[in-house]
């Protein structure tokens, strides 16, 4: 009977996780072909493959080329400009850390794309299990365990983020694994077992880790050493509301050592980016905007409350659940919720004051917040054991976590992962609208023998070239760059090229169709026709006669309908 009883606990539990597992390996069918989530995920793509190919003494995207080539990217036809990539000292750096590129570059060498999303789902399916085990050491009911994997796999963005080449989900499975160890013994009361000093050395490591791929976890390190700190100081020097008692489970020599392993891991990042960036801040110190007046900033820093607390609310609305249940509690699960809860808010309160703006680019959800969802996850479930034995209040919290799951399935797995959809108040856009127009012009552009390519703007070379690495991008805007192309092109006894519009920022060519240059020595006739579109991507392809070329004639492959 007991064996019985042993093997029943694991069955709902099971059950979810598999669940779970099945619908982010569906969603990783977006990422087939070479589509990525967005731009940004291009440039690390490239990176990791700079690295793949055995450039390893430079982590800055260094993609060899003819030297006539390197003379017109220096000119000002470079693929890539901030805020995107970065040049420091003849070197070109992408606007996110290295180590994510590093990470995934082993896995790429071996499964090609598909390699590129191990670490992502990985990472993600991490995050569930250690919830799971998290629980099971709170010797929380199987129903409950269940009901709280549920929420965080179904009803909260982090699952789509499993599906997306992004370093957004082993940032999160980093911090929660050190977070969370912290707290194995803190339930159930009165228990005395604690963790190792190994345990607490790699619960700070991995906190201090989180911050070598997200900058929003300096703020998790920040707000974590300072109840750390308060813990730790003798509660004579403190005022009331500031004295902290060490968790249950824990000591002083255990919360130090994960206060110095975690803050000698944030050192050795800054150590690294000052060799790599000439500052301890990395590519974010690049990334400052030194003229933005203050007025300015205040209208980021409040466009970034509005979006990420509407975002959180409406793709996870269970954080309501993790920040009203502690008040039902007693004892010492009120304590191991409120320490979480404190944790998450002010985290929450300080990230926006630091971040960038928080919608810069196409995401999903409060993408700066997902570290909260697993810590409302464990709130949630610490909550539903000490209230278990209320039946009126069980039924109650069971009905609204019901309705939470059915509302957040809806808002993302539905949404996000199904429809076609894009929710411009918080830049949501789902997986099925990112990669529907991207996937056409990808084979479109590897059936062109041209090698050249020109493009309106960067975002077509970070959304493609990833796939087609045989081709050569260039920034062309305005007519003089046309013609300094096209001048070069000649140079080089080459008589086409291929150029890409970008679907949202206007492009010149589609209304001016011929272009005439007088060099000093020749002069050039320069042709567009249009190839059609695919996707949504307008190509064109740009013809180039001079006084001693004749017009060759050109077909489009028979492959290729531009729709």
């Amino acid at each position: 009977m007991r064996s019985f009883k042993g093997w029943r606990s694991w069955l709902l539990p099971s059950f979810v996780m598999l669940l779970g597992i099945g619908i982010s390996l569906g969603l990783l069918t977006y990422g087939e072909g070479g589509v990525f989530f967005n731009g940004d995920a291009g440039l690390r793509a490239l990176l990791s493959q700079q690295l793949t190919w055995g450039s390893w003494q430079q982590v800055s995207l260094n993609i060899s080329q003819p030297p006539w080539v390197l003379a017109l990217w220096r000119q000002g036809l470079y693929p890539f400009t901030p805020p995107y990539a970065y040049e420091q000292q003849g070197n070109y750096f992408i606007d996110a850390p290295f180590t994510f590129s590093v990470i995934t570059a082993p896995f790429y060498r071996l499964l090609g794309y598909r390699g590129f999303y191990v670490i992502p789902i990985m990472s993600l399916w991490v995050i569930w299990g250690r919830i799971w085990q998290v629980c099971r050491i709170w010797q929380v009911r199987s129903t409950i365990i269940a009901l709280s994997l549920s929420l965080v796999i179904f009803a909260s963005p982090l699952t789509l983020y499993g599906a997306m080449y992004w370093e957004h989900t082993l940032a999160v499975a980093l911090a929660f694994w050190g977070i969370s160890g912290m707290l194995f013994h803190s339930l159930p009361e009165g228990f005395t077992s604690r963790i190792s000093f190994n345990q607490a050395l790699v619960n700070g490591v991995c906190i201090g880790l989180a911050t070598w791929l997200r900058s929003e976890f300096f703020c998790l390190v920040l707000v974590l050493a300072v109840f750390m700190a308060l813990s730790l100081l003798p509660h004579t020097y403190l005022p009331k509301w500031l004295q902290l008692e060490i968790p249950q489970g824990l000591s002083r020599l255990l919360v130090s050592t994960c206060l110095g392993a975690m803050g000698a891991t944030v050192l050795g990042l800054l150590a690294i980016n000052a060799v790599i960036y000439g500052h301890p801040l990395g590519v974010n110190a690049l990334e400052v905007d030194t003229a933005i007046s203050v007025s300015q900033r205040l209208a980021e820093v409040q466009s970034n409350y509005i979006h990420l607390v509407v975002a959180l609310l409406r793709y996870f609305p269970a954080v309501l659940l993790g920040l009203g249940l502690p008040w039902l509690m007693q004892g010492q699960a009120r304590e191991t919720a409120l320490r979480l809860v404190w944790v998450g808010g002010l985290f929450a309160v300080i990230v926006p004051l630091a971040a960038p703006l928080a919608i810069d680019t196409e995401q999903w959800g409060p993408r700066f917040y997902l570290i909260l969802i697993p810590l409302v996850g464990l709130v949630v479930a610490a909550a539903l054991r000490h209230l278990w034995l209320d039946k009126n209040t069980r039924n109650k919290l069971f009905a609204a976590i019901a309705c939470i799951i059915v509302i957040g399935s809806h808002s993302n797995l539905v949404n996000g992962g199904l429809r076609d959809y894009r929710d411009p108040l918080t830049n949501s856009t789902s997986l099925p609208r990112q990669a529907a127009p991207v996937v056409p012009a990808i084979k479109a552009l590897s059936n062109y023998d041209e090698r050249w390519v020109a493009m309106s703007h960067q975002h077509v070379a970070q959304q493609l070239w990833p796939s087609v690495r045989s081709k050569i991008f260039f920034r062309v805007k305005t007519d003089p760059e046309i013609e300094q192309l096209a001048a070069a092109l000649v140079d080089q006894n080459e008589t086409s090229f291929i150029y890409i519009c970008d679907p949202i920022q206007p492009c010149s060519i589609s209304e001016q169709q011929r272009f005439l240059y007088k060099l000093p020595n020749n002069q050039i006739d320069l042709a567009f026709e249009s190839l059609g579109t695919f996707g949504h991507y307008p190509f064109y392809r740009g013809v180039i006669q001079t006084e001693a070329t004749a017009r060759p004639a050109f077909s489009t492959p028979n492959s290729l309908n531009g729709r």
